[in-house]
């Protein structure tokens, strides 16, 4: 996980947004203008919708920079995480790839529209 990261800071357009509690890191969503690449929340907080208040979060930064569309690779096995993003309106392409990083897991592109989209209004 450090090389991706290491690729991605390199990257001036890569961002992180990152949600605390008492001090303590709970969540982050790192992203570019076109890509969701991270999503993380701590397991004591899932299902209490700080996942989705990261994403809007990113959606509205991409959206306030004039995007339309917004990207993500998910592990095709990660079905806990597919059910969030299709549940949050995230539609699965036909896209798939493996992950670039060892164990080379099989994923599955996801895509989301913007269009009609404000900051600070979910579509």
């Amino acid at each position: 996980m450090q090389a991706r990261y290491r690729l991605w800071f390199d990257d001036p357009a890569f961002r992180v947004l990152v949600a605390e509690q008492d001090g303590r890191l709970t969540g982050l969503v790192a992203y570019d203008a076109v890509q969701l690449r991270q999503l993380s929340v701590h397991p004591d907080l899932w299902g209490t919708g700080l996942a989705v208040r990261l994403v809007e979060a990113c959606l509205d930064d991409v959206v306030a920079d004039g995007g339309a569309t917004v990207s993500l690779w998910v592990l095709a096995d990660n079905h806990r995480a597919r059910r969030f993003y299709e549940r949050t309106g995230w539609r699965q392409t036909a896209e798939t790839s493996t992950s670039p990083f060892a164990p080379y897991p099989a994923t599955v592109g996801y895509r989301r529209s913007l269009a009609g989209r404000s900051p600070g209004q979910p579509t």
